[in-house]
């Protein structure tokens, strides 16, 4: 049910897409480049018989720095209301800190563990302007996005109290994490037009999955703050 829901938002997404070309149906178009530097980590969510793994792993593991990058289009549907979608490359991910024992359990170091959790999405949101001058639009936007699991990397630090440390990064192998998610966005922004056809803007946003990225009993929902940061071109 979750992935026809997910397939169903990203067939919209193109059918809006193609009628924008064909019919003409919105006022104004607009492409644009976006990157937006992301603080990301995850609520985990179990039964009560688990709730031991969840307190030892909120214990341990941290937020992680990411980022979103891609394209958008933004169809203005009338003077007020914008729908926009895209498609994006994110990094998400959380840290997690480690200590380290040898074979007769004594404490030797610890490690520094990030997770790279790179998805595909593809959101479609709508941009209602709050206050519109000339130059300066200033909007609330809302929607959903359409994630597709790509891979996991993993950064390793080890650091030994003998003062020695090691760096590796490796392709996780973990099979637990579901391929496709939904999440909800919400946030506030403002576009400032240069000129008639090129416009920058700034707008901080908050995601959060609607569906765990695990399959596994302990369930794991990611969020994340950012702050799209982006350059368009109107058609």
């Amino acid at each position: 049910m979750k992935n026809l829901l997910i397939l169903s938002l990203l067939s919209f997404v193109f059918f809006q897409s193609s009628l924008a070309q064909e019919k003409g149906a919105f006022k104004s178009i607009r492409i644009g480049l976006s990157v937006s530097p992301d603080y990301n980590f995850r609520n985990l969510k179990a039964p009560e018989n688990l709730q031991n793994i969840v307190a030892a792993r909120d214990n341990s593991e941290l937020a992680k720095l990411g980022y979103t990058v891609g394209i958008r289009f933004v169809f203005a549907l009338r003077k007020h209301f914008a729908l926009e979608t895209g498609i994006l490359y994110a990094d998400r991910g959380y840290r997690s800190n480690l200590g380290l024992v040898d074979q007769l359990g004594n404490s030797i170091g610890n490690a520094d563990l990030k997770h790279h959790i790179n998805y595909l999405e593809i959101p479609l949101k709508m941009n209602i302007a709050l206050l519109a001058k000339k130059r300066i639009h200033f909007f609330l936007s809302a929607g959903l996005s359409g994630n597709i699991f790509l891979f996991e990397n993993i950064e390793y630090a080890f650091d030994y109290f003998s003062g020695q440390s090691e760096e590796s990064t490796s392709r996780s192998n973990q099979n637990n994490l579901n391929r496709l998610n939904l999440t909800a966005l919400g946030g506030l922004g403002i576009d400032i037009f240069l000129t008639k056809r090129f416009s920058v803007r700034a707008e901080p946003i908050f995601r959060y999955a609607l569906i765990s990225a695990s399959d596994t009993p302990i369930k794991q929902y990611p969020y994340s703050f950012g702050a799209n940061l982006g350059l368009f071109l109107k058609l």
